[in-house]
């Protein structure tokens, strides 16, 4: 949510000049991405938070992530992020004085891109009775390889050796 919060003048500075510092928070939807590594930096200020006269002092950034429901494949994943926003009105040893703002932005993430398979294995051809058609099928079951732009690839094969009982019958 949008919001201001004000702090006294800057240390060091005479009375009569008041200093204003103001944090504004981004809107609440910060967007879709493929992947949850896409996302923003979690102690990087938010895309379109906007911080007034901070001229003084030093400004740091924590968050939390909240995961939502969804696969983040076929249907979206979210991320609610609490973004801690400090700003140490230049008293960074004073942390009772710091100005401390908490805005929060949902990140969708909907991975769309689909899987790359890298390497698909020929056919195999087997001789009925063959002592060697076990090794045979485990080589060729293992050199099937893909690659994914978000995580890691997990398959599978069907693959039963008794399924080849009674060969040539």
């Amino acid at each position: 949510g949008s919001g201001n919060i004000e702090a006294n003048a800057c240390p060091g500075e005479d009375d009569v000049t008041v200093r204003v510092v103001k944090v504004n928070c981004p809107a609440s939807n910060g967007g879709t991405f493929n992947c949850i590594t896409d996302l923003p930096s979690p102690t990087d200020l938010p895309a379109g938070t906007v911080i007034e006269n901070a001229d003084c002092g030093t400004v740091s950034v924590t968050s939390t992530d909240v995961l939502g429901g969804g696969n983040g494949c076929s249907t979206a994943q979210t991320v609610t992020r609490t973004y801690t926003i400090r700003h140490d009105l230049g008293t960074p040893t004073n942390t009772a004085d710091d100005l401390v703002k908490e805005c929060t932005v949902v990140y969708s993430i909907l991975d769309n891109v689909e899987p790359t398979i890298t390497h698909c294995p020929s056919n195999l051809s087997l001789i009925c009775g063959d002592s060697n058609n076990s090794s045979l099928i485990a080589a060729w079951l293992t050199s099937f390889s893909a690659t994914d732009n978000c995580s890691n690839i997990t398959y599978y094969n069907d693959y039963n050796p008794t399924d080849f009982t009674g060969c040539g019958v």
